[in-house]
């Protein structure tokens, strides 16, 4: 194949690595970062109800993301935060100041979490 032509494959998630969750009145916000090849994604949710699930927000990551997520050197509270602002940015609404701020959290306890586990040493990046 020519270097002109190239293929493009649709974006598809192979495995959720992290997922927090918040409950308000106007539903369930959820921030998740998924696997996907060389491409991978924080995504912002609301759930308005079981059938209603609206992508608020998107933000690619490369992955150098997924490394800055698993290395020890990266202080899992300035990951948490710069990986939720990045989505934040592009969010067509917000959730409270109170979601935020639990959900920050929840993240940085997950990214903890995550390279705590045997499989955050075996993270492949496609």
């Amino acid at each position: 194949m020519s270097s002109a032509m190239k293929l493009r494959l649709p974006w598809r998630a192979d495995r959720v690595l992290l997922s927090v969750e918040f409950e308000e009145s106007q539903g369930t916000w959820s921030l998740s970062i998924e696997q996907g090849l060389r491409v991978h994604v924080a995504r912002l949710r609301l759930i308005e109800s079981p059938e209603t699930q609206v992508t608020i927000a998107e933000c690619r990551l490369l992955d150098e993301g997924l490394r800055w997520i698993r290395s020890h050197d990266n202080e899992p509270g300035l990951v948490s935060r710069r990986i939720f602002n990045a989505v934040l940015a592009r969010a067509s609404r917000n959730p409270s100041d109170e979601c935020i701020s639990f959900m920050r959290w929840r993240l940085c306890e997950a990214i903890k979490s995550l390279r705590a586990s045997t499989g955050a040493a075996e993270l492949s990046l496609g």
